[in-house]
């Protein structure tokens, strides 16, 4: 994927973490059209997460803020998974789980040997760093932070869907650029 491309809609989107924002991360890629595979370490939280987020969906139709069709689509594309091997086709995966940075950098070594080696790795952590995360993963180039960040640059509180920005570390942008001109 070539800098500043969108997603292509065909790429699979992991989202490890069916709690509030994992279930909203999931809710945006679905509604984007992505097929998303929801995965919890907590048996049956992705189960009730989808579930949820069809009722969800059901309710945005019912309001008008997309068709009735859109929203059975929207559904069906959330694919609850009971490992994390089974985001293998993921090309991006999200996580949202525990602000812990040991387990967060435990789940990322995890996923590096799950999916491709051109899969990104995302964080939703709003106060942990994104650099410290990567650190000690074989391309740390590869983690991105999508974490929300309120007024000056304070960990922020908003809802998975009202957030629109991700944050790619300076050193990570420079590593990703010093990759791509050894190619």
């Amino acid at each position: 994927m070539a800098k500043g491309q969108a997603l292509p809609r065909e790429a699979v989107v992991a989202v490890i973490g069916a709690g509030a924002m994992g279930a909203g991360i999931a809710q945006i890629a679905a509604q984007a059209g992505h097929r998303v595979l929801l995965f919890d370490a907590r048996t049956g939280a992705a189960d009730d997460a989808a579930r949820r987020l069809g009722a969800t969906f059901d309710t945005l139709a019912s309001k008008g803020r997309m068709s009735a069709e859109d929203a059975r689509s929207a559904a069906a594309r959330i694919e609850p998974v009971h490992t994390p091997g089974a985001c293998v086709s993921a090309k991006l995966v999200v996580e949202a789980i525990v602000e812990d940075a040991a387990v967060k950098r435990e789940l990322f070594g995890d996923l590096e040997r799950i999916v491709a080696a051109d899969a990104i790795l995302a964080s939703n952590t709003s106060s942990l760093s994104i650099t410290a995360l990567a650190a000690g993963m074989r391309v740390p180039g590869r983690v991105a932070g999508l974490g929300a960040r309120g007024r000056r640059g304070l960990p922020g509180r908003r809802a998975a869907p009202r957030v629109r920005r991700c944050r790619v570390p300076a050193a990570l942008r420079r590593a990703r650029r010093a990759a791509g001109a050894t190619r």
